[in-house]
């Protein structure tokens, strides 16, 4: 029975052009639905049901690059999975522990080529926050990349770094590079882990 919050950090599909007798072309509106219909099965399947027999389960969900360009359909997946739309910031709360997990946007409106966050919104939710409570930051984007072709990090990274510091954040899961590794930065050293 005790409370468990699945972090799922974006790219639920893929959405990239399809080979198409060798030509490349946009998903059509059908395979894009099909798509989330799809990731919404394997994910209750595999991880929401046999969770929820043994623990209290809360889902999160952010928005990847990959889901951004498809607002209608992504944010139906999300309905379906946690019963509200995922193109803005949240925070979900697990009262007896005294945990925050703040579910960011780091995905701009129709933007798939870079990561970007609302400061203003995100210090609103910190700020809204109880000041004790343990903070963990969930969002797509890696703040820095390991790979020297990825062009679609997070930008204008210190204003979060600041923000991890004034609020005591604990950790950053962020997904986007297919690869887990972690950094610490800011003056507490908050551990970034890519998942």
């Amino acid at each position: 029975d005790s409370p468990v919050v699945l972090c799922a950090c974006g790219d639920y599909i893929d959405s990239r052009p399809v080979d198409d007798g060798g030509a490349k072309r946009d998903l059509t509106g059908v395979e894009v639905a099909s798509r989330y219909v799809e990731a919404g099965d394997t994910i209750r399947s595999a991880l929401i049901e046999p969770l929820r027999d043994d623990y209290q389960l809360t889902v999160g969900l952010c928005a990847g690059n990959h889901d951004i360009t498809h607002e209608s359909e992504m944010n139906q997946f999300s309905r379906t999975l946690n019963g509200h739309e995922i193109q803005e910031s949240y925070a979900l709360r697990l009262d007896e522990e005294n945990v925050d997990f703040i579910f960011v946007n780091s995905c701009p409106p129709m933007n798939h080529k870079y990561g970007q966050i609302d400061y203003t919104e995100l210090e609103a939710i910190l700020e809204s926050l109880r000041p004790d409570s343990t903070k963990y930051l969930v969002l797509h984007h890696t703040l820095m990349s390991m790979d020297e072709d990825d062009h679609s990090p997070l930008r204008q990274v210190p204003p979060l770094i600041k923000l991890m510091d004034q609020y005591a954040v604990k950790a950053v899961f962020h997904g986007h590079t297919h690869g887990q590794y972690t950094v610490r930065v800011g003056l507490g050293g908050c551990p970034i882990v890519g998942v």
